[in-house]
């Protein structure tokens, strides 16, 4: 349900295969992966920073799944988008 998603963060959530955040803003609602594009690392949700941290290098991602260039070991791909859809206050992740 898209009302067990605090607005403005970002919860962990196994689409399938695929490890994900579901981020939600308002009553969007959008998916990422949750593998660092480094070296496969499940990445952890910093409530506080409102970042995605890497806690095998450091390496910190914005809610875009953008690296950010001053944390990362070397120039990174951004994180992978997760297709997700909510239908009637239902949130659906189409994971693999």
């Amino acid at each position: 349900s898209i009302d067990q998603i605090a607005d403005q963060s970002a919860v962990s959530f196994d689409a399938g295969a695929v490890p994900t955040f579901v981020l939600r803003d308002g009553q969007s609602v959008r998916a990422l992966s949750r593998v660092c594009t480094h070296m496969g690392c499940l990445l952890r949700y910093n409530a506080a920073e409102r970042e995605l941290d890497c806690p095998c290098h450091g390496a910190v991602f914005d809610l875009k799944g953008r690296v950010d260039p001053a944390y990362a070991v070397k120039s990174l791909p951004p994180l992978p988008s997760v297709d997700v859809r909510v239908e009637n206050g239902t949130v659906y992740v189409l994971g693999a």
